[in-house]
């Protein structure tokens, strides 16, 4: 005769104190107020796929802490592959870190490297944000990955602040209520003008073209722009 079956154990069984600490230690991080997405990350989003009743009682907990969003694309989107994008339009509060190189010559830097998975990236982040319902706050910090070994103070070209200006722009359109700023190493040239385009276009309508080309690499004005400058 065989033995009865153990017992199942379901998380919905345990005391609602206790599901708590276990939704925390997997939706939030235990090093300091931000939980970083990214690979190696240690976050289990996929707890909130589960159940419904499980989705309900955890998404607070995910939405209520501020997280820290990192792009880089040498390491490719995995972003997407880690938090869906109905779960960002979640999120109240961001940190968005974008890490970027640049071709130099001597102290000089050219053209950002490369710039084709950044501005998909950041034209669909933009728009699946502006659809978000209760974001409150989007830090982006911009992280040149040579440019504290040289040290601050490095000139720019046209070309460098134009595309910066493009990979930006996607951000300066979300609505009012949300308070969005940029920093990063030797970047003020960057956060003064994002902040310009952002008294601008706060709480407008997208171009067309952004929509358009939204997760399909560089746009016209951008591959014409390179262009130009190579001749």
């Amino acid at each position: 005769m065989n033995p009865p079956d153990p017992p199942r154990c379901s998380l919905l069984n345990l005391p609602g104190e206790l599901r708590d600490l276990i939704y925390r230690e997997l939706l939030t991080s235990s090093a300091g107020p931000d939980r970083t997405f990214g690979k190696g990350s240690g976050i289990c989003i996929n707890v909130l796929g589960t159940c419904g009743n499980i989705y309900r009682e955890a998404l607070p907990i995910l939405t209520d802490t501020r997280h820290t969003l990192i792009f880089d694309p040498q390491s490719g989107p995995v972003l997407w592959n880690v938090i869906s994008p109905s779960h960002i339009r979640s999120l109240k509060r961001i940190k968005l870190v974008i890490r970027y190189q640049t071709a130099n010559r001597g102290d000089y830097e050219i053209e950002m490297l490369p710039i084709n998975p950044l501005y998909s990236f950041t034209e669909a982040l933009g728009l699946t944000l502006r659809h978000s319902s209760g974001l409150e706050e989007l830090l982006i910090e911009l992280e040149n990955k040579e440019q504290r070994k040289r040290g601050p103070k490095r000139l720019r070209s046209e070309l460098v602040s134009h595309q910066m200006q493009n990979l930006l722009r996607p951000f300066a359109f979300l609505p009012e209520k949300t308070k969005v700023s940029v920093s990063g190493f030797d970047t003020i040239d960057f956060a003064d003008m994002f902040d310009g385009m952002r008294s601008s276009y706060a709480g407008k309508e997208l171009p067309f073209w952004n929509l358009l080309y939204a997760g399909l690499g560089a746009r016209p004005d951008e591959t014409l722009h390179q262009t130009q400058e190579t001749i």
